[in-house]
């Protein structure tokens, strides 16, 4: 037995074996379940349908006491009367939510537990004295189960969407649509933090959360209620007409109405009196309430126009269309776009080429388009002063600050220009059929906010500026080796994209010519990361501090006397953040009722940069600091100098002279290099067994037409370089990694499997 942890001011201590608990921090994640019930019901005639439906949704998560809870109704239907026609869609739904508001910090707390605590046993923190804040091992973090309840978060969601469709064909050519929609949303939160109390008859003085005065925080709360409501309407006016057998032409004229409006309300207080239980109402509290009221709205106005022309084995079709935004200044709120595409089947038009039955099917396509974008959120453009604090002279008095952002007013929509390019190619009769495809893209205009100097009396700016320049290569296979008159078939398919490039051009010119060729990407939720838009790189690219190395042999320049390693002040490109190659790999093989289907999927040519491996090397517990056993070693692969840099010798024999916190925590961490690998990864994305019980056996159950069954698989095998010992490279705030940056604000990455079984009646 050892202890685990400091003694504690009352002298008691918490021991227990030097040995790993694999199963005790295995067992701290839950196994998500997840139980969906449908049901549907569908009739009608030759001029009324009915669809009515129910689904009902219940899901515990992999987070402990994580639940999650939907129920969906739906109404669909439709009525002919002639030559008029109606149409609608209701939807209502029900959402319940109860999780934990701080997954990020419970999943860093997880990881930064050593293997040799038994972490199950600190489950019941209320009644055990070494799991509470206080007397908890670890000097700064708190026990993930007490953080599972000190913060939660309770949701409850309605949702209504509704749809009116009244269409009119007063003539076989003419065709009047008028559509209305409906999206209204009322969304409830109520944020409950315990209180953080620190016993001080037991607790540690020198404990690091016990010292920086973070415990002994009140109970507190939090309610939002926000009410969203969205009209979409749209008028549409079709004329089709067949003007011989070999040309059809088909014009749409178009008028889309969009309104959107949003309202907020939120009051909290985060000095809640300390009550056994606590009580989470706002009324319960001590001091002032606090809170805000939020109010927008955003519209947008469109007219289009749609031409299709069709004439034998050659097809074209444009389209233009000129929107309004209220989310730009008046005199850039009006902004049109393009498009204009053709398609040629050459196989129709030299009906030559399919002699012999080898190419059956080939076509060529083109297309033009420029579309227009405004990336702001309502009032953007507005730089309003809010309230802070009293200023207390003689009395109160009010104080308001104008906000850190320059914005330029003339902000104008961004704009993109596509060109593309696809062959597509069939033979014999479908059995194999290509696809291929060059596209490039242009965006200009693009709205940024970057950092600027304080002094300019900002912190940041809004501008439009910057081009970025897209082009890639994309090809799709599908063959199908196999297809018996049995009713056995094996199809094989598989998709590549190339990335040639996705580059910025420019980024911003000043109006003296000064020029800012990089700048930093922020994620979803604004946070800065370790990813630049670079002139000329790839976009994004990563950077990161590195160590100072020998320009001639690229290995890192350590002291003389100390073994310890230099560090580059200036951060370096370590690679691009997007992958440039994609290639997905997909098979299915079919028998009468029974079916299999498989996808992979391939990612590679960038790098990620984990911070999780910075999490783990500050609470000691990375495979990378646990290599050499904390004892002094020569830092692989350097070299040093002992003639001031005119020269250098590997190092063979100079161990660093401290290969214990001194080391890890204050150079090896800081250092971000370490923590960039590679980003590739193949995927065993999905696999999907399913069997339809044949009629035969359903013969005697005529109120049963199919029962279907299946077994499907996500996510089940992951292979990564040596390199990446963390996470999945795709593992990030938002799932997509577009930044490159994986980090611990999601739950883990999961498998999932699923069980489906449909009666038809």
């Amino acid at each position: 037995m050892v202890p685990l942890g400091r003694p504690l001011a009352d002298g008691s201590t918490y021991y227990t074996t030097y040995s790993p608990k694999y199963n005790d921090k295995l067992k701290f994640w839950k196994t998500g379940i997840t139980q969906q019930n449908d049901a549907s019901l569908s009739a009608g005639d030759d001029k009324s349908t009915y669809f009515v439906s129910f689904q009902n949704v219940n899901r515990s998560g992999v987070v402990p006491k994580d639940t999650y809870s939907r129920n969906t109704f739906r109404f669909n239907g439709s009525r002919q009367y002639g030559i008029f026609k109606i149409g609608y869609r209701l939807t209502y739904g029900l959402t319940h939510q109860d999780r934990t508001s701080d997954a990020g910090g419970v999943y860093n707390e997880w990881m930064n537990t050593p293997m040799q605590v038994p972490l199950t046993q600190l489950a019941n923190w209320q009644n055990y004295k070494f799991a509470g804040a206080t007397g908890y091992y670890n000097d700064f973090f708190l026990n993930p189960y007490y953080d599972l309840d000190q913060n939660r978060m309770v949701t409850n969601q309605q949702d209504f969407l509704g749809n009116l469709e009244l269409s009119l064909q007063p003539t076989k050519w003419l065709n009047l649509l008028g559509r209305a929609g409906l999206n209204s949303q009322t969304y409830q939160e109520q944020d409950n933090t315990l209180p953080l109390l620190f016993d001080p008859t037991i607790a540690n003085v020198n404990k690091y959360l016990y010292q920086n005065g973070s415990g002994n925080t009140p109970p507190a709360v939090a309610n939002n209620n926000t009410n969203t409501k969205r009209i979409n309407t749209d008028f549409l006016a079709t004329f089709s007409k067949d003007f011989s057998e070999d040309f059809h032409a088909k014009l749409i004229l178009g008028n889309n109405i969009f309104d959107d409006y949003t309202s907020a309300t939120n009051i909290n207080s985060g000095n809640l009196l300390y009550l056994n239980p606590v009580i989470y109402n706002i009324a319960y509290r001590n001091g002032n309430i606090a809170g805000n009221v939020f109010e927008q709205r955003y519209r947008k106005i469109g007219l289009y126009g749609d031409l299709a022309l069709t004439y034998k084995y050659l097809s074209v079709h444009g389209s233009y269309r000129n929107d309004w935004t209220s989310l730009l200044n008046i005199n850039n709120r009006s902004f049109s776009y393009p498009e204009v595409d053709a398609a040629f089947v050459f196989t129709d038009a030299f009906p030559s080429l399919k002699e012999g039955g080898i190419l059956t099917f080939g076509k060529i396509t083109g297309s033009l388009a420029k579309v227009g974008n405004v990336s702001l959120n309502p009032y953007q453009l507005q730089n309003p002063f809010s309230a802070s604090s009293p200023y207390y002279t003689n009395g109160p008095s009010p104080v308001l600050y104008l906000g850190q952002s320059a914005i330029q007013q003339s902000i104008k929509p961004e704009f993109t220009s596509a060109k593309e390019m696809t062959l597509e190619l069939g033979f014999w009769e479908g059995k194999l059929n290509f696809k291929t495809a060059y596209y490039q893209t242009n965006t200009t205009n693009q709205t940024v906010s970057f950092q600027v100097s304080n002094s300019a009396g900002y912190s940041n700016a809004l501008i439009n500026t910057g081009e970025m320049l897209n082009r890639g290569l994309e090809f799709d296979l599908n063959y199908t080796p196999i297809s018996t008159n049995s009713g056995f078939k094996w199809t094989i398919g598989a998709n590549f994209t190339e990335l040639i490039t996705n580059t910025p051009l420019s980024i911003y010119t000043g109006p003296t010519g000064d020029k800012l060729n990089q700048i930093n990407v922020l994620d979803n939720g604004g946070n800065t990361t370790n990813s630049w838009a670079v002139v000329g790189q790839q976009y994004p690219v990563v950077k990161a501090i590195d160590y100072l190395r020998d320009k001639a042999t690229g290995k890192v320049i350590v002291d003389p006397v100390t073994g310890l390693p230099s560090q580059d002040p200036t951060p370096k490109i370590m690679g691009q953040a997007n992958p440039k190659h994609r290639l997905g790999l997909n098979t299915s093989v079919s028998f009468k009722g029974l079916s299999l289907s498989v996808l992979l999927d391939y990612r590679s040519g960038n790098v990620i940069y984990n911070q999780m491996g910075q999490n783990l090397i500050f609470g000691g517990i990375d495979y990378n600091s646990a290599q050499a056993g904390r004892q002094r070693f020569v830092f692989p692969n350097s070299v040093y100098s002992t003639d001031g840099g005119h020269t250098y010798v590997p190092n063979t024999n100079i161990t660093i002279n401290d290969g214990n916190y001194n080391f890890w925590q204050n150079i090896y961490y800081n250092v971000t290099s370490n923590f960039v690998t590679s980003g590739a990864f193949w995927k065993l994305r999905e696999v999907n067994l399913s069997y339809q019980l044949p009629k035969s056996i359903l013969g005697n159950l005529k109120f049963i037409k199919a029962i279907r069954t299946s077994l499907v698989g996500r996510n089940l095998l992951m292979w990564r370089p040596d390199s990446n010992k963390w996470t999945d490279p795709e593992f990030s705030s938002d799932t997509s990694n577009g930044a490159g940056t994986t980090n611990v604000n999601q739950t883990p990455p999961t498998r999932t499997y699923g069980f489906v079984i449909a009666f038809t009646f």
